[in-house]
């Protein structure tokens, strides 16, 4: 994998910049438009700012590869390069061809692959190998890109069905057994004696630790894993939301908010507006995170994008048709998380007799969506201004998203579609 991050991607980048080993492209037309690379890489800069932290490691400005490490490169080639790279192409075909590739290289690092997959990137694989010839290789020159090839040709074997998805003998284990090794290395010039020492030492602390049954004693434990909820506050009725400072300020329900409390309540509970006004104070108890259960992400109301399902009546713009509700993923700025305290004996939203009941409310602002769909590839952007907010219930949040600005255009990264929300657990 090492191979397609750190030989495959920047090579790639040097034939479309046309910096690969200073020739042209010669009877193909694979450059990138004029000045274009420079507003990618302008774009990547900022995008710290703007990505979730939960995403990997920030990227750095591409025009500067010797800072890039594996990771980087997968973040830049998976989540930001469809996107910024869209329409920058002089001739299309070449970013279809990168999407198509961008497609494979997800399915190779999925946490979770099912089997019937397998073939799907073996032809993936091979038809990217061919369609580079094709496409990019500049044939009259017999130009062959060895480490291209090698890097395209490498998931064909049986990996996958043998030993189960990449992460499971790459991504994780692998690396941190060599992060392990490698902090050993004393002597630059003898390095393999000390890994030897290391590797041996190491192997018979593990069998004293079995034979005296002290594996599971401290100070051999390790570290506990922590929990979802550890520090976090866990409203009544929402048992995936764990809610995590700051909480000390609460916010003021100013004119604006109210009427959007008033529109959520009236809409979801059908009561009437002066009822709805009723039931909200002046001011309401707020937290600045928001930790989504199940291993979800971790959202921060900071203006930060999150995406979010609601009920969208299909057939709005006809006035004599009936509701045709269907469920649709919004992406808009978490202002505000908090908490609507309703009393008891509430018509229609709480009749409990003496039990309050909770609503735990975001405020968000929508976006005004547009997409594309190119190669199975769906881009995701908005222009111009956010709308003017509205209250959702905190269950509908369903992950946080990223953002890339370009120009005047927003791009969306919303990684939803290919991530299951869990995390491997490696034990010693």
């Amino acid at each position: 994998m090492h191979m397609i991050w750190q030989n495959l991607i920047p090579q790639l980048i040097k034939l479309w910049t046309g910096d690969f080993n200073d020739m042209d492209a010669g009877l193909k037309d694979y450059h990138l438009r004029l000045n274009a690379w420079n507003a990618v890489c302008d774009a990547c800069i900022p995008s710290k700012r703007t990505i979730p932290s939960s995403f990997g490691c920030p990227v750095p400005d591409p025009r500067k590869p010797s800072h890039f490490i594996a990771e980087s490169w997968n973040i830049f080639t998976t989540q930001l390069a469809p996107s910024l790279l869209y329409r920058q192409f002089s001739d299309e075909q070449y970013y279809q061809h990168f999407v198509r590739l961008v497609r494979i290289l997800r399915l190779v690092v999925l946490f979770d692959l099912p089997r019937d997959k397998i073939p799907k990137i073996r032809r993936g694989l091979a038809n990217g190998s061919k369609s580079m010839n094709k496409y990019i290789i500049n044939l009259t020159r017999m130009i062959t890109d060895l480490s291209g090839q090698r890097s395209l040709s490498a998931p064909r074997c049986r990996f996958h069905e043998y030993m189960g998805p990449v992460w499971c003998y790459w991504a994780f284990p692998m690396e941190q057994f060599c992060s392990f090794i490698v902090n050993s290395v004393k002597s630059r010039r003898y390095p393999y004696a000390n890994i030897d020492k290391r590797v041996l030492n190491r192997a018979r602390l593990q069998v004293i630790l079995h034979k005296y049954q002290l594996i599971d004693k401290a100070p051999f434990t390790g570290q506990k894993r922590p929990e979802e909820s550890d520090g976090a506050t866990i409203v009544r009725g929402y048992p995936l939301a764990f809610l995590l400072s700051p909480h000390s300020t609460p916010l003021r329900v100013d004119r604006h908010l109210r009427r959007q409390i008033v529109r959520y309540l009236t809409t979801s509970f059908e009561i009437l507006s002066d009822a709805a006004e009723a039931l909200i104070p002046d001011e309401l108890e707020q937290w600045g995170r928001l930790r989504i259960g199940n291993g979800g992400n971790e959202v921060h109301a900071l203006n930060l994008t999150a995406q979010y399902k609601l009920m969208v009546d299909q057939d709005a713009e006809l006035v004599s048709v009936s509701e045709r509700l269907e469920e649709e993923s919004q992406y808009g700025e978490l202002r505000h998380v908090f908490v609507l305290t309703i009393p008891p004996k509430t018509p229609k939203i709480n009749p409990a007799l003496k039990k309050n009941r909770y609503l735990l409310l975001a405020q968000i602002y929508e976006a005004p969506i547009e997409s594309n769909k190119i190669e199975d590839e769906k881009l995701i952007w908005y222009k111009g201004k956010l709308g003017t907010g509205e209250v959702v219930d905190v269950s509908t949040i369903q992950c946080a998203v990223g953002r890339i600005k370009d120009g005047n255009r927003w791009w969306i990264v919303d990684r939803s579609t290919d991530n299951t929300f869990a995390y491997p657990e490696f034990i010693d």
